[in-house]
């Protein structure tokens, strides 16, 4: 991945989890291993049509993924892109402690 998209990825992911209720979505599935979909709206207390705008955020950015099971929809998180969003902050605050020398 070039510089260019990388920082794409990061400022997507980045925006998709800069909102309380993705995140708080995010870190309910990171908590308990998926999430039913049907099952947001009681949790984090929004409409449905909020639950899916935030829900739709997430799964665009690639962080999560929705996967059936039976007749109902888990949200689950996408490992390979969260650790790779993770591992690129983790860069970037390395560099923060040690920059480049001049």
């Amino acid at each position: 991945m070039d510089s260019i998209e990388k920082y794409k990825f990061i400022a997507k992911a980045a925006k998709a989890l800069g909102d309380y209720h993705r995140m708080q979505i995010f870190c309910e599935i990171v908590d308990r291993g998926s999430l039913p979909l049907l099952g947001i709206p009681q949790l984090i207390k929004l409409a449905q049509p909020s639950v899916q705008f935030h829900v739709k955020q997430l799964l665009n950015a690639g962080i999560v993924y929705a996967e059936k099971q039976g007749r109902e929809v888990h949200l689950k998180i996408n490992h390979e892109t969260a650790d790779q969003f993770f591992s690129h902050l983790d860069q970037i605050k390395d560099s923060l402690h040690h920059p480049p020398a001049k």
